[in-house]
């Protein structure tokens, strides 16, 4: 299952909108939600964060093999290189490591913003949003 996001944050509040999209291997959509969150104010973090509690979800539903597509070249080379200088990303990322150990399989690569632009307008509706739900 190949699971897309972006993340959308106002400079006007501390909130942030995550939308993701799962596929299967043949494209066709599964699942796709809204989440919104509290910014940490730094964009690479917020991306892990995201990808944190997608992977999360993802466990619930029981999803046993997963690819992350992720758009921020800096998190994925922070998630595949598992190196920071900035203990929230460390952290994060020790986090992230440790439920892909949780997948039969569990893989990470790059997606490019063409191809994730349903996951960048489910994150700017999510800022309006008051709970996580399905969209």
């Amino acid at each position: 299952i190949k699971i897309r996001f972006a993340i959308h944050k106002r400079q006007d509040s501390p909130d942030m909108g995550i939308g993701a999209t799962a596929m299967e291997d043949n494209q066709h959509l599964i699942k796709s939600w809204a989440a919104k969150d509290r910014s940490t104010g730094h964009h690479h973090v917020d991306e892990l964060v995201a990808i944190k509690l997608l992977m999360s979800k993802a466990l619930m539903l029981r999803w046993r093999k997963i690819e992350m597509q992720i758009q921020n070249k800096q998190a994925l080379n922070c998630i595949l290189s598992r190196k920071s200088h900035d203990i929230r990303q460390a952290t994060l990322m020790e986090d992230i490591y440790q439920l892909s150990l949780l997948f039969q399989k569990c893989s990470f690569c790059p997606v490019s913003k063409d191809g994730n632009h349903i996951c960048d307008r489910i994150s700017s509706y999510a800022i309006g949003i008051f709970e996580d739900e399905d969209v």
